[in-house]
């Protein structure tokens, strides 16, 4: 299976990217070591750090390479291509708040999915291992490569549930529930449902965000969204219904083809498993 293909990049190629940069930058740090003296602006902030770009790139290396296929956009996976420009745009000084406020402005264009929110730390360390690859080529810009190795150190230690939760849209969307009830919940009960929107919006080849909208709506006024996620909330019979409905439109359907309530009974059970 070849690594790239229209629309698409995969995990193992942003995985031998990032390789390629850590390469680069061990050579002009392994060239400034045996230079010794007289070494330009800025070339003490690589020597110091060398040991956190590395541990910070292998682990991104690590996580990017089981991501299997994403979106791609500009060359690069959508969200890696989200994160350079957050890092571009910054000059490499990346801060929570900063990042906050960026994927906010990049979605009102380009809703990310769960999965690509999912991989935004190890897609920032892959953009700012790049930007300090590009800071110590020809020369060094000392400014550009301080920001990135602070930007490291501060992502390396904070925690991004709050950051993450927030930039989602889905989650967003299922705070709307008519009931009140989602906002009231914790973390990873939300996770749950917010993984159960995923699940069931791949199943019926919507996007994210469009089938938790749809849940919203289908609640009613007062209607919980866990009612159409999961069948042990309520009754169950929103659930059920919405899981059903698929099935009945095309058994119904392939009565009135063959003028046959029979052959509409016989058909129900395999299509129901087919939609599920």
């Amino acid at each position: 299976m070849s690594e790239t293909s229209s629309g698409t990049v995969t995990g193992r190629a942003l995985s031998r990217e990032m390789a390629r940069s850590l390469a680069a930058i061990r050579r002009e740090h392994d060239r400034l070591a045996r230079r010794g003296r007289d070494l330009p602006p800025g070339a003490d902030w690589l020597l110091d750090n060398w040991y956190l770009i590395e541990r910070e790139g292998k682990l991104a290396a690590s996580e990017l390479r089981g991501a299997g296929r994403l979106r791609a956009s500009g060359g690069s996976a959508v969200i890696v291509s989200a994160c350079a420009a957050l890092v571009r745009e910054s000059g490499g000084a990346v801060t929570a708040e900063r990042a906050e406020r960026y994927l906010a402005e990049f979605q009102r264009d380009l809703p990310l999915t769960m999965r690509e929110l999912g991989l935004f730390a190890p897609a920032l360390r892959l953009a700012l291992t790049a930007e300090i690859r590009a800071a110590v080529t020809d020369g060094i810009d000392a400014a550009v490569l301080a920001n990135c190795i602070t930007s490291l150190r501060l992502f390396a230690t904070l925690d991004l549930t709050k950051l993450l939760e927030g930039a989602d849209m889905v989650e967003a969307a299922l705070r709307r529930d008519p009931a009140g009830v989602y906002p009231q919940m914790d973390e990873r009960s939300r996770a749950a449902y917010r993984e159960r929107v995923r699940v069931l919006a791949k199943r019926r080849g919507m996007e994210e965000l469009e089938f938790a909208e749809a849940v919203v709506r289908e609640c009613g006024e007062s209607g919980h969204v866990g009612a159409l996620l999961e069948p042990k909330y309520g009754t169950g019979r929103g659930y059920a219904l919405a899981q059903a409905l698929p099935a009945l439109i095309i058994a119904g359907f392939l009565g009135v083809y063959f003028m046959s309530l029979p052959r509409f009974v016989l058909a129900l059970p395999a299509v129901w498993e087919m939609a599920k």
